[in-house]
C-alpha cells in the first residue's frame, strides 16, 4: 500500500485534512491485504462497474491499446563503413590475443554474431589491438591503427547492435497479455539479467572490461530473450493506466452525486466509501504499489541504455519505457486526490469503521 497513497502526487506523499492532521490513507482505511487478490482486470473492471452504479452513471470497459513495439530504425543508416582486413592481415597478429579474436571474428559462427555480442566482441578486439601495440613494437603501427578505426565507429556500432539485439526487441516490446498477477520471482530473473547487460554497455563505452564475464552476459541476454515477464508488464502498466484514466470521469461529480453537498451522509455516500475501500484501495492499490516498485526497479538499467542511444527512435522508446512509471501515478494520484475530495466533503473520518459493501 505504502508508496501509492497520496493526494498532491498520487504516491508516498501523506493527506492532510484540516480536522485530522497529517495521516497516510492506509490509516484511514485499516486494510489487511489478503495473500490471495483478484486478478487485475476483474478488479479493476468491478471497480469501474461498483463507481458507476450508486452514481447513476453508465461505465464500459476501456478497449485497451498495448501496443508498444521496439523500433525498427533503417539498418542501413546505422551501419558504419566496414573495416577491411583481410586473412593475411589478421595472421600477423597471430602472437597476440587480437589474432585469437580476429580469427572467431571472421569464422563462419563469428560472421553469425549480431547485437550486442558482436558489439561486445569488436570491443574486446579494440582492448586486445591496444595491448599488442604495448607488447610487440613491430605490431604498433598496425595493431593502433586498426584500434583507432574500431574506436571511431564504437557509437555507430553501438546503435547498430541495440537496434539489431533479439533480446532487446523481444524484451522491450508490449505483450498483448497484462498480467493476472505480478510475479517477484520472475522479474528478479529479469532484472538481475538486465542490470548486467546494462553495466556492461556502460563499462564498453569506457573501454573498459566488463565485470561480468562474456559468458555471463551472453546467459543473461539468452535469458531476456526467453523470459516474457518484461513484455507482459509493460502490457500491464498500460492496462492498468488506461482503465484508471477511463474511470476518471466517474469521479468527477462524486461528492455531489453522493448527495453530500447537503447535510448528513446519505446512503449513496456510504456505499461509495465502501466501494473505495473494498474495490480500489484493496486490492487495486495494492497492485499498484507492487508494479511501481518493479518499474521503479527497471528505471535506472533502462537510463543506462538510453543514455547510449543517439537514434531518435531507439532513444525516444526507451524514454517511453521510464515514463510508465510515472504516466500510471499521475494516473492513480487523479483518483487519490478525488477520493480524499469525497472523504472530506462527507465527514468520514478515520475512527469510523469499515463497512461491507452490500452486494
Amino acid at each position: 500500500m505504502g508508496p501509492f497513497v497520496t493526494a498532491k502526487n498520487s504516491f508516498g506523499s501523506l493527506l492532510h485534512w484540516p480536522a485530522l492532521g497529517y495521516v497516510a490513507l492506509p490509516a484511514l482505511l485499516t486494510l489487511t491485504l489478503a495473500a490471495c487478490q483478484p486478478n487485475a482486470n476483474e478488479s479493476l473492471q468491478q471497480y469501474g462497474e461498483r463507481l458507476a452504479r450508486p452514481q447513476g452513471l453508465i461505465w464500459s470497459k476501456p478497449q485497451l491499446d498495448l501496443q508498444l513495439p521496439y523500433p525498427s530504425p533503417a539498418i542501413s543508416e546505422l551501419t558504419p563503413v566496414p573495416i577491411r582486413l583481410g586473412l593475411l592481415d589478421s595472421q600477423q597478429f597471430s602472437r597476440c590475443h587480437a589474432g585469437q579474436l580476429l580469427f572467431q571474428g571472421n569464422s563462419s559462427l563469428g560472421r553469425l554474431q549480431q547485437g550486442l555480442s558482436r558489439y561486445w566482441q569488436q570491443r574486446a578486439l579494440q582492448r586486445a589491438l591496444q595491448e599488442c601495440a604495448r607488447q610487440q613494437p613491430e605490431l604498433t603501427v598496425q595493431a593502433t591503427s586498426l584500434a583507432q578505426q574500431l574506436q571511431q565507429r564504437q557509437a555507430a556500432d553501438l546503435q547498430l547492435a541495440i537496434a539489431t539485439e533479439p533480446a532487446f526487441k523481444h524484451s522491450f516490446r508490449s505483450s498483448s497479455r497484462p498480467m493476472t498477477t505480478l510475479d517477484t520471482e520472475r522479474f528478479v530473473v529479469s532484472l538481475e539479467a538486465l542490470v548486467q547487460v546494462a553495466d556492461s554497455l556502460r563499462t564498453a563505452t569506457t573501454n573498459k572490461p566488463s565485470q561480468h564475464e562474456p559468458v555471463q552476459l551472453e546467459q543473461a541476454l539468452q535469458m531476456l530473450q526467453q523470459q516474457d515477464y518484461l513484455p507482459d508488464l509493460w502490457a500491464t502498466a498500460l492496462a492498468y493506466d488506461q482503465y484508471l484514466s477511463a474511470q476518471q470521469p466517474l469521479l468527477a461529480q462524486l461528492s455531489a452525486n453522493a448527495g453530500c453537498l447537503s447535510k448528513g451522509q446519505p446512503r449513496r455516500a456510504e456505499v461509495l466509501k465502501n466501494v473505495f475501500l473494498n474495490y480500489y484501495a484493496s486490492p487495486i492499490q495494492a497492485q499498484l504499489a507492487q508494479l511501481d516498485r518493479q518499474l521503479q526497479q527497471l528505471e535506472s538499467p533502462l537510463m543506462i541504455i538510453e543514455q547510449q542511444l543517439s537514434n531518435r527512435p531507439l532513444k525516444q522508446h526507451f524514454l517511453r519505457l521510464i515514463s510508465l512509471r510515472q504516466q500510471l501515478r499521475q494516473s492513480s494520484g487523479r483518483h487519490i486526490k478525488a477520493w480524499q475530495t469525497f472523504f472530506e466533503t462527507c465527514q468520514f473520518s478515520p475512527q469510523q469503521s469499515r463497512d461491507k459493501l452490500e452486494s
